[in-house]
């Protein structure tokens, strides 16, 4: 089977097109600068240079897979009604090549779990609504997905992944940070201390993407992604700075009001259950809970920088 996978550089992107590889899949990778090139050919990864809208770099790659993995969020504009316009563009793209070369195709769409909202007291199934104030427009492309195969005149099926936040071996958008102190050496809480978030690794997750691939019964389907994780916001935050070496107090700070401050930094509680994928798939979390290996995380980052700034010297 052949496989395209968008953002394939990026920290998600790069892992499950890596994963896909290993598994024995044809494996395409999509990215915007062809300097990424040689990042995927080392892994066996065939690069496509291109944007999700163009359809002349895309077409002749679509008319020879049969499944896309779709890791690209784009938040360009002030209309988040139009944020989800690029992947609905891709979904257009694929929908043509399917028809031009009668065979039906896949699309696999990349969410988040941060479109629940603030639901604190239980782990978060498929079935529990979607609260986030912020992130309406991503659950209304959720649901446009999951119906695509009932669609008359589609030639695509869709499936959704809600990921938690993730971690692991590298550079993240979200836990990395976490590994110092501000500028006077102490470790800032930001908002709620006691809230809950889903989390998950990296390796499980490209895991996930790997299993819901292989097994024709997720079509049409959207799973919650997370590990094990029930620490809260406080502890894992402080864990990290920690085992970084800061010594400073922690310092309650108030969550700013921007976009991404609410979205990262509120009081949003939200833990998911992943049990929908186990029960249908087999697949399992080998990694986390995240508070207790923060030791080998932070080796993994500080390794990961020290090597980025060897290759700069050469």
């Amino acid at each position: 089977m052949r496989v395209l996978v968008t953002g394939a550089n990026g920290f998600i992107g790069l892992q499950t097109a890596i994963q896909l590889r290993i598994e024995g899949y044809v494996v395409y990778g999509l990215i915007r600068n062809k300097d990424h090139a040689g990042s995927l050919e080392r892994h066996e990864i065939i690069p496509v240079v291109g944007d999700i809208t163009d359809s002349k770099a895309l077409d002749a790659t679509l008319d020879k897979v049969s499944v896309v993995i779709d890791n690209v969020m784009s938040l360009a504009g002030q209309d988040p009604a139009k944020f989800a316009d690029p992947n609905r563009a891709l979904v257009a793209l694929i929908q043509a090549s399917a028809k031009r070369t009668g065979v039906r195709k896949r699309y696999i769409y990349t969410s988040g779990c941060l479109v629940l909202g603030n639901q604190p007291g239980k782990a978060l199934t498929e079935e529990d609504p979607c609260q986030s104030q912020f992130l309406g427009w991503r659950a209304a492309f959720e649901r446009e997905v999951i119906a695509l195969g009932g669609v008359q005149g589609s030639h695509v099926d869709g499936s959704v992944l809600r990921p938690g936040f993730v971690y692991g071996t590298q550079w993240g958008p979200l836990l990395t940070p976490w590994f110092h102190g501000d500028k006077d050496g102490n470790i800032e809480i930001v908002g709620n201390p006691d809230k809950r978030w889903a989390w998950i690794h990296l390796y499980d997750l490209a895991a996930a993407y790997v299993a819901v691939v292989g097994n024709k019964s997720t079509i049409g389907e959207l799973f919650n992604i997370g590990d094990d994780t029930r620490a809260t916001y406080a502890q894992i935050k402080e864990g990290c700075a920690r085992a970084a070496g800061v010594q400073g107090k922690c310092v309650a700070k108030p969550a700013p009001s921007d976009f991404f401050g609410m979205l990262l930094e509120g009081s949003a509680n939200c833990v998911v259950s992943s049990e929908k994928l186990k029960k249908m798939t087999g697949w399992r979390t080998k990694h986390g809970p995240v508070f207790d290996q923060i030791e080998i995380y932070h080796s993994a980052i500080k390794a990961h920088a020290a090597s980025g700034a060897a290759k700069k010297a050469h």
